[in-house]
């Protein structure tokens, strides 16, 4: 993953905030790396409510110390920071949206990447892209269906159903596909 995006940039720094213990103990001190980035929330009201949000008591997150707020995972944290005032942290919750979002966004990617070259490998170099999509697509219902495509009962009533579907369409539900 290191050698498929650039982790040098500051935002990737200010990340490591999100971790419980991190926010807690206000590191970074300041969220300016975020505002050099993104500047669609005010600068002065989220600074303060960082600052503020460290000041909550370790009862606020349903623990008796610091450092079971610590242990706590980094969305749990950040769910109890927001269910205690949301409207107090409105600007600090767009930001840590924001940068779960930006992790999710990476992760995702990457295993889509991977998906792909797994399909599309140095010996299928000929399949074209609608049979990718195609694969990939039948890949992620059986995935989701939790089935294999030895289960997969192929009638023709949905040979005739694909056949009638146009690209990016979806096949309507039905028992015995």
């Amino acid at each position: 993953m290191k050698s498929r995006f650039d982790f040098t940039d500051p935002v990737y720094e200010v990340v490591t905030m999100l971790h419980p213990e991190n926010a807690r103990n206000l590191k970074p001190r300041t969220l300016s790396a975020l505002f050099e980035r993104f500047t669609f929330c005010d600068r002065l009201k989220t600074e303060k409510e960082w600052n503020a949000h460290a000041l909550l008591p370790t009862s606020a997150f349903g623990v008796l110390t610091e450092s079971a707020v610590f242990r706590l995972p980094a969305e749990e944290y950040w769910q109890k920071v927001f269910a205690n005032d949301e409207a107090t942290f409105a600007n600090l919750c767009v930001f840590v949206s924001m940068l779960f979002s930006l992790i999710v966004s990476n992760v995702i990617a990457k295993r889509k990447f991977s998906e792909l070259n797994n399909t599309k490998t140095d010996k299928r170099t000929s399949i074209d892209d609608d049979t990718v999509v195609s694969l990939m697509r039948i890949k992620s219902w059986l995935k989701a269906h939790d089935k294999s495509a030895d289960e997969v009962n192929i009638t023709d009533e949905l040979v005739q159903a694909v056949i009638k579907v146009k690209s990016n369409a979806t096949i309507p539900d039905s028992k015995s596909f």
